[in-house]
């Protein structure tokens, strides 16, 4: 079991180059209470975390390429069998396995790492860089250039560049986003087509694979719009923008189609390879969506909640439960709940019941996707701490019967990227806190790469405690490290 200081440690000793953390009186100070509106709707306005990003203004609609063509021209012939499984890329020796990590610059065709990485890497730290070439569906070369992010190759060759980058080190390793998502049309070969990519990456030393299944989120133009932008791309939604699409009644979303749910099954099971996917969408995003379940427009961001457990239901039915822990879902699926549904002292009586509402949905949203047997990462940083200190700041006390229940489904994921500086530490020695930290009392303030806040702890490495759920000893290891090598067991 590791021992509760050593994340700190990391930091202190490893980082002395960083300021860690400072004194601060208020937790997640972000919004005052008068700028806070109720949250009588999904789309109430909060920081996010989120994949890796470009920031553009006045996003236009990506040109559609050529996609009349069945086969594309790099198809090979299929292989006779699936390759090997892909082994545990890392070593119960890791200090920790972050799973959900990103390139940010890449210069020369490579990602580029930061002082602070390397630090973090020579004290134990692992990395799994996911790529994003599935963001080539809504993005177009022309966009990117506009946008200014430093990335010196195309992002239809990201895949490669995660792998010359990441393949290979000891503390690195790289998931793929597949191909056919942007060069194969959707129809009869489509499954195949993403199979035989699924196939081709395992061979090629990839450890498993990142998606954006159900990406809706609408923030600068049209960028996150995954669903409708690759709706659009085969001629499934018409619009002037991709937002408009996302409300036509052809758009298509990957996460309800037999056919990608034929591919998910095929990577898990057959393949044995972990996916990391993006199956919902921000709750706090303003985008409306056409659900063909309700037949109806709606917030994306409900919407793409019950997709997600309408995909958990099937994955329950049709996969072992050994291969449904290889589906990890993004962010935990957005049902942590945030800041926002915290009862405040400012708000009517009306307002703090709304919230508490908000908040109790969330929760059962989440227990009846962990309940499924699928896996979740963490990257909801924010949300996690927020949910430490209501309560009087016992709420991390509470927050242990998520571990409790669930102690081989959750896994450590940060969002961040591995050129991070400054802010790279801090982001792990809060995780460091809310995993071990007491549950009474909030934390210094951490300068964590999503702002700088205070949290509470939720001592999971204290099996039993007064008044608090049981959890497992060795519950820390699980999420930190053990779950995800877990994955890659026959």
């Amino acid at each position: 079991m590791i021992a509760p200081w050593k994340l700190a440690h990391l930091v202190t000793t490893a980082l002395v180059f960083m300021s860690c953390s400072t004194p601060a009186e208020d937790p997640l100070p972000t919004t005052s209470d008068a700028d806070m509106p109720s949250p009588s709707s999904a789309d109430m306005s909060a920081s996010v975390e989120r994949d890796m990003t470009v920031v553009t203004a006045d996003m236009q609609r990506v040109d559609q390429p050529d996609m009349s063509v069945a086969s594309r021209p790099d198809m090979r012939a299929p292989l006779p069998s699936p390759p090997p499984r892909p082994s545990a890329p890392f070593t119960q020796d890791a200090l920790f396995i972050d799973v959900h990590m990103h390139c940010g610059e890449i210069a020369g065709g490579r990602c580029v790492k930061s002082e602070a990485w390397e630090l973090i890497a020579d004290a134990g730290g692992r990395g799994v860089g996911a790529s994003v070439e599935h963001w080539s569906v809504t993005i177009s070369p022309e966009l990117l250039e506009e946008s200014g992010l430093e990335i010196d190759v195309p992002l239809i060759e990201m895949n490669e560049a995660y792998q010359a980058s990441l393949s290979g080190d000891q503390d690195k390793t790289f998931f793929v986003s597949l191909e056919c998502w942007h060069d194969t049309p959707f129809g009869p070969d489509w499954a195949e087509a993403c199979k035989e990519d699924a196939r081709h990456w395992i061979e090629r030393g990839a450890s498993g694979f990142k998606d954006h299944a159900g990406k809706h989120w609408d923030s600068s133009g049209d960028l996150g719009m995954f669903a409708s932008g690759w709706s659009a791309r085969n001629g499934l939604c018409e619009g002037e923008s991709l937002s408009d699409c996302a409300t036509h009644p052809g758009v298509r979303y990957p996460v309800l189609e037999p056919a990608w749910r034929e591919v998910i099954a095929y990577i898990v099971e057959e393949l044995g390879a972990p996916v990391l996917t993006h199956a919902t969408t921000w709750y706090g995003a303003d985008s409306v969506c056409y659900d063909p379940l309700r037949q109806t427009e709606r917030a994306c961001a409900e919407m793409s909640r019950e997709h997600l457990l309408d995909f958990a239901g099937w994955a329950r039915a049709e996969i072992d439960a050994r291969s449904r822990r290889r589906i990890i879902i993004a962010h935990a699926g957005f049902m942590v709940p945030g800041e926002k549904f915290i009862p405040r002292d400012a708000d009517t009586e009306e307002e703090a019941a709304t919230r508490a509402a908000a908040r109790d949905a969330l929760w059962a949203q989440l227990d009846e996707l962990l309940s499924s047997g699928v896996s979740i990462d963490t990257a909801v940083t924010k949300d996690f701490g927020a949910m430490t200190y209501q309560d009087d700041g016992r709420g991390g006390c509470q927050m242990r019967e998520l571990f409790a229940r669930y102690p081989d489904q959750i896994v450590l994921g940060t969002d961040r990227l591995f050129d991070n500086a400054n802010c790279l530490g801090p982001s792990y020695q809060i995780w460091e806190h809310l995993l071990t930290g007491p549950v009474t009392g909030l934390s210094e303030r951490f300068d964590t790469c999503v702002g700088s806040f205070q949290v509470g702890g939720m001592d999971l490495d204290s099996p039993t405690l007064d008044g608090c759920p049981t959890v497992e000893d060795g519950v820390v290891d699980k999420v930190l490290k053990l779950n995800f090598l877990s994955m890659y067991e026959p």
